[in-house]
């Protein structure tokens, strides 16, 4: 791992926390998420006017966009929701979001039960391959779940985004070839959300009780 990045989260202080807590994030300017093991030399020097964050999880580089539907979810092991293992977690994460998204759309994305199906590698960029407890639609992903787990509980990552993630290929330093074609995704509009707003609350009602937190994320 090169060079000290800013985290998303203060993560001793998730860790710390003693309740189910839901965190609804957003961002001021768009920002570059790395993934726990990603090193930032695969990106260009110069990424303004984007910010860079690191994360703790696994996956590629995500792209957090302004208008993003963004929610995390502390789980403490002492919880019914949380599961033994990080792949029953994300399915349960991504059963809620099936559910919601049933509700403002006769198409809803399915949810993802294999493992890991590749269009590309997820160590590169986390919405150009599919995981478990991940919606797609038409072989593109919709939701994105990661998950960082510690003996205190877990939390797990999810976001449907606004707009689409092209971008990421043009600010990497060596993109790969084919890159581009596999992170076509979904956005709100692409699903025709109009409504983010009352799809978050009805996912968050699917979910059960949680805390409330908001996180914004500034440059």
């Amino acid at each position: 791992m090169s060079g000290e990045l800013s985290s998303l989260y203060d993560y001793d202080f998730v860790r710390a926390l003693d309740e189910p807590s839901v965190f609804l994030g957003s961002v001021e300017v768009p920002t570059l998420v790395l993934g726990s093991s990603q090193s930032r030399e695969l990106l260009k020097v110069d990424v303004a006017p984007y910010e860079i964050r690191r994360r703790r999880g696994g996956g590629g580089i995500v792209l957090l966009q302004p208008g993003d539907l963004w929610i995390d979810w502390w789980i403490p092991a002492f919880d019914t929701r949380w599961r033994d293992e990080a792949r029953a977690n994300a399915l349960e994460i991504g059963q809620w979001w099936h559910q919601a998204l049933s509700t403002v759309t006769p198409n809803p994305p399915t949810i993802v039960a294999s493992d890991s199906r590749r269009r590309f590698s997820s160590s590169v960029a986390c919405f150009a391959a599919l995981g478990p407890g991940e919606l797609e639609r038409d072989g593109h992903k919709a939701v994105g779940i990661t998950q960082w787990r510690v003996r205190e509980g877990a939390f797990v990552s999810s976001v449907l985004p606004s707009r689409a993630s092209d971008e990421i290929v043009a600010l990497l330093e060596a993109p790969p070839t084919g890159l581009l074609a596999s992170l076509r995704h979904h956005t709100l509009s692409s699903l025709g959300i109009t409504r983010p707003e009352a799809l978050r609350d009805t996912l968050l009602a699917v979910a059960g009780p949680f805390a409330r937190r908001s996180h914004v994320v500034t440059p």
